[in-house]
């Protein structure tokens, strides 16, 4: 059995047991932390071995972090151990599927793996969305400008590591782009954290405003631009969809 083939099998399956030691211990911070402690641990040797790229590492460091959070969150017991179960195929994708297999427009068996490793970017813009909201509420002694600045890094990372699904390029050259994301994330949390809603609905609608707004961009930075013809029935869609969502989490 080769090296590499045993550190992808921990990448792969570490992230089930740890999540486990934090379902089983989430009363005890300690024991937590030292179970994170060690996965990161692991993960910088990996680092220094040289067998990931930094984003393959961003990518599997955000996640991992996305899922503990949500356990630490939810109360159904259920549901943690759903999330504990669902990092398997979750990592699965993330180690075995790597980005320079998945981010070539040119094979077109690549798309839906393209696809699928988008959405977990968008399920750890998720999570960290409502992790902001949530640490604003249960935590009201963190400054707020912190936690706004946190969304925002985290809403300009995702985006860019969705955008290097599609098309190969450097960070330095979508400096603007990324900014106006930034931007708009930012004042999108201020506006929400006004709003009367809870924490999950208000990482909700900042991610689908994220999503909607990073994909027009993507297809902006595209040699081809955006063909509106093409997607009015995407936006109008999305607009109705919108109303009936603010209508419907007001009076649950």
């Amino acid at each position: 059995m080769s090296h590499t083939f045993t550190i992808k099998m921990f990448s792969w399956l570490l992230p089930f047991f740890v999540l486990t030691g934090i379902v089983v211990f989430s009363r005890q911070p300690m024991v937590v932390g030292l179970v994170c402690s060690a996965w990161l641990g692991y993960m910088a040797y990996v680092s220094i071995r040289g067998k990931n790229g930094v984003y393959e590492e961003i990518t599997q460091i955000l996640t991992m972090f996305s899922l503990a959070w949500l356990v630490l969150l939810v109360e159904s017991v259920v549901l943690r151990w759903f999330l504990v179960c669902a990092s398997i195929p979750i990592f699965f994708f993330l180690v075995w599927m790597n980005s320079e297999r998945t981010g070539r427009l040119v094979h077109i068996q690549e798309k839906p793996l393209r696809r699928m490793r988008m959405m977990i970017h968008v399920f750890n813009m998720y999570t960290w969305c409502i992790t902001v909201f949530a640490v604003d509420v249960f935590f009201p002694s963190v400054p707020f400008l912190v936690l706004l600045c946190a969304a925002s890094a985290i809403g300009i990372l995702t985006s860019f590591l969705i955008w290097r699904l599609y098309f190969k390029t450097s960070f330095r050259r979508l400096m603007v782009p990324l900014a106006v994301v930034g931007i708009l994330i930012a004042e999108l949390v201020w506006a929400l954290r006004l709003l009367p809603f809870g924490y999950l609905a208000q990482g909700f609608l900042l991610v689908w405003a994220w999503y909607v707004f990073q994909l027009f961009v993507r297809f902006h930075l595209t040699p081809r631009g955006i063909v509106w013809v093409d997607q009015i029935g995407f936006v109008v869609g999305n607009t109705v969809l919108l109303v009936g969502v603010l209508f419907f989490i007001r009076w649950i």
